[in-house]
C-alpha cells in the first residue's frame, strides 16, 4: 500500500478531495463510487481486474468510453505494452534490438525449436514486476530449460517467452507526455559483486537492497543517447501515453537492447520512475501534479 499512501498523501498536499475505490470483480460498485462523488480525474494505480492483470485496461476503456479523464496510459497503449514478444516485434519493425526470442503458448507441452544458443533467459510473456523470475529463470542447459519452463506453467498456466540472455547492464529510462514526449536520463542497476538476476526481491525490497548494497545511478555509457531516441520512438508507436518506464540490457561494447515497456511503472517515492525525475530537478508533489495534468490534457489519437 506505499504507493497508494504516497498518492493520496501528495494529492492532499495538492489541495484536492480523493475518494479511494477499489475495483476487484465488477465495476457496478465502482460505479456507484463515481456516481457519488463525480471525480474531475481519475488516479489509475490498478495492478489488475478480475484476478487478471491483462484485464486492467477494461477499467481505463470504461473511463476513457465515459469521458472521465484518467492518469496515465490508455487502453490502446497499455495492451500494445503487454506482451513482450509483440514488443520485439515491433522494435525489430523499428530498428530497435531486442535479444532474440521464441514465444511458448499458453498449454504449449514442449520447449519450441530454433532456440538461439544457451545461456536463455525464461520468463511470463503477459506479466510485470518481475513476477516468476528467479535466479534459476537464467538456464544454462536444455534440462534446465524445461524445469523453469515446467514451474512457470504449473504456477501461471501463462504464455512464455525464451530469450537469448544478455550480459550486461540493466538500464531504465523514464518516459512521459502525450503529444510532447519528455525522455529523462537514463539509469542503471548498480549491484555489488556477482551479477545477479533481477529478481522481485533485487528491484522491489528495500530491505534486500540496503543489504547488498544496491542502487540505481546515471547510466553515463556511450549508449545513453541512443537509449533515449529509441524510448521515444517506441513510446510513440507503441501508442503510449501518461508516463512509462522502458527496461535495457547494455552489453560491455554498449550495445542496447530493448527488455520491456511498462506503461504505467510503480509510482511510489522510492521506485525507478519517481526517483529518475528526482535526479533532473522534479519533487514527488511536482511529478504527481505533472502526471494529473497530462490525464487532464489526453486525448485519444483517432
Amino acid at each position: 500500500m506505499g504507493t497508494e499512501r504516497d498518492i493520496w498523501l501528495a494529492l492532499r498536499r495538492l489541495g484536492h478531495s480523493v475518494e479511494v475505490a477499489g475495483v476487484s470483480e465488477d465495476l457496478r460498485k465502482f460505479d456507484r463510487v463515481l456516481a457519488a462523488f463525480r471525480p474531475h480525474i481519475v488516479v489509475n494505480l490498478l495492478e489488475e481486474f478480475r484476478s487478471e492483470a491483462v484485464f486492467d485496461f477494461h477499467v481505463i476503456s470504461y473511463l476513457e468510453s465515459l469521458s472521465i479523464p484518467f492518469t496515465g496510459c490508455n487502453p490502446r497503449g497499455m495492451i500494445l505494452s503487454r506482451g513482450k514478444f509483440l514488443i520485439g516485434q515491433v522494435a525489430g519493425g523499428l530498428g530497435i534490438r531486442t535479444p532474440k526470442s521464441l514465444l511458448m503458448p499458453r498449454g504449449a507441452r514442449k520447449v519450441p525449436e530454433g532456440l538461439p544458443p544457451f545461456p536463455l533467459f525464461v520468463k511470463l510473456n503477459r506479466e510485470h514486476a518481475s513476477l516468476g523470475i528467479r535466479e534459476s529463470n537464467l538456464v544454462r542447459s536444455e534440462r534446465q530449460l524445461k524445469q523453469t519452463c515446467r514451474r512457470l506453467k504449473q504456477d501461471f498456466a501463462s504464455e512464455i517467452i525464451i530469450q537469448e540472455y544478455i550480459n550486461g547492464d540493466d538500464v531504465s529510462v523514464s518516459v512521459w507526455g502525450n503529444q510532447v514526449i519528455e525522455v529523462f536520463a537514463p539509469r542503471k542497476l548498480q549491484v555489488k559483486g556477482a551479477r545477479r538476476v533481477s529478481t522481485a526481491r533485487l528491484k522491489f525490497s528495500v530491505a534486500y537492497q540496503r543489504r547488498h548494497s544496491i542502487k540505481t545511478v546515471e547510466f553515463k555509457g556511450a549508449a545513453a543517447e541512443r537509449i533515449r531516441r529509441e524510448a521515444k520512438l517506441a513510446y510513440e508507436q507503441l501508442d503510449l501515453s501518461g508516463y512509462a518506464r522502458l527496461d535495457y540490457r547494455v552489453s560491455p561494447d554498449q550495445s542496447a537492447y530493448l527488455i520491456d515497456v511498462n506503461a504505467n511503472p510503480n509510482l511510489s517515492k522510492g521506485e525507478d520512475f519517481a526517483s529518475s525525475l528526482s535526479k533532473a530537478g522534479w519533487s514527488y508533489i511536482e511529478v504527481v501534479e505533472n502526471i494529473l495534468n497530462l490525464g487532464f490534457k489526453y486525448r485519444p489519437n483517432i
